[in-house]
């Protein structure tokens, strides 16, 4: 049951079910670090668990960064390592189902875990590109082009569609990111 917009009764105890076996495999340490957020860590990883009015978000950071850096979300993450996986089924907010759903990511996300972060420039790069379009699209679409509506309505056809449109009109994005 939920008792705040940042947190639920039971939230410690779903992520340690949800994430047992990860838990078990790569030696991490569940840690409460404020209200509504928990980390497990291993030295070589951080997994950040966050809750926010009905979505539960999920973060890897190497613990060797700036605390300040909170981390990058888990299904980006693994979009991006494992395009040929990934199938977008939209926000479910039901906190367990979240919960399950990023450890299932997780688990494809061994090398991370045990500390290999060589694929994040590449990952940095394609979240700048990614945030430039987005930039593009709120800022040059008219609020009835095609790919707006794409955007607007969360359907994932958009980013193919951006990026080809940017290509055939010869777009320059470069001073979006």
């Amino acid at each position: 049951m939920v008792n705040t917009l940042y947190n639920y009764e039971g939230f410690d105890k779903d992520i340690k079910e949800a994430f047992q076996a990860i838990i078990e495999q790569y030696h991490l340490k569940f840690k409460r670090v404020g209200e509504g957020r928990y980390e497990l860590s291993n030295g070589k990883c951080i997994i950040r668990f966050v809750y926010d009015r009905g979505d539960v978000g999920v973060l890897l950071k190497n613990p060797k960064d700036n605390e300040d850096e909170f981390g990058n979300d888990v299904a980006m993450i693994f979009k991006y390592l494992h395009p040929e996986l990934d199938e977008y089924e939209g926000i479910e907010y039901n906190p367990r189902r979240q919960l399950i759903d990023e450890a299932t990511k997780c688990t494809y996300l061994g090398n991370i875990l045990n500390g290999d972060f060589t694929w994040m420039p590449g990952f940095l790069y394609e979240l700048k590109k990614s945030t430039a379009l987005i930039r593009y699209i709120k800022n040059e679409l008219d609020l009835d082009n095609p790919i707006y509506l794409q955007f607007m309505a969360d359907d994932p056809s958009w980013f193919e569609n951006i990026e080809q449109y940017i290509k055939i009109n010869n777009i320059d994005i470069s001073g979006y990111m």
